[in-house]
């Protein structure tokens, strides 16, 4: 069993300090990624939601 009283790498002074580093815009190809996986997260949605509404069709 792990200790609660000692500190983990998530409770470090560091993690609750200001960033060191100034925010960044992303990348093209960042902002490729980022487009494919909302694509993609909407494609899947959109497949789940035509399965539950042809299960809902043919109950009813």
């Amino acid at each position: 069993m792990t200790s609660t009283t000692e500190p983990t790498s998530g409770n470090t002074p560091d993690y609750w300090s200001p960033p060191t580093e100034p925010l960044r815009l992303p990348t093209p190809a960042e902002r490729a990624d980022t487009l494919w996986l909302l694509l993609a997260a909407l494609a899947g949605a959109a497949v789940i939601g035509a399965i539950w509404l042809g299960i809902a069709l043919a109950v009813g």
